[in-house]
């Protein structure tokens, strides 16, 4: 059994960020590509855990609509998507990631 963690880090700093603007009223996302230090024999177990975040909502009572989901996992790394909703504006994402395989 082999384990790997990391953290992983992106927002309006990223040049394809598309989730901070308002005026949206539907579902935005944004990816990008995890690697990890050296290929698993078979594509891992990945879980996810939000570490931080900057996000706030345009409308008339707040709610946070965001989740991040791994995708496209394979043995040498997976694609993390975070998603926002309705009108949430998501400045920067934070999350902790876990590999777990052989």
């Amino acid at each position: 059994m082999r384990i790997e963690n990391g953290k992983y880090s992106a927002g309006e700093f990223h040049e394809r960020w598309g989730l901070g603007g308002s005026g949206f009223s539907s579902k935005r996302f944004f990816r990008d590509k995890i690697n990890f230090s050296q290929p698993f024999d078979n594509p891992p177990k990945v879980m996810i855990a939000i570490s931080g975040f900057d996000i706030s909502d345009v409308g008339e009572s707040f709610r946070a609509n965001l989740d991040v989901q791994a995708e496209r996992i394979t043995t040498e790394g997976f694609t993390v998507r975070f998603n926002a909703y309705d009108t949430s504006r998501v400045r920067g994402l934070t999350i902790d990631w876990l590999a777990i395989g052989t």
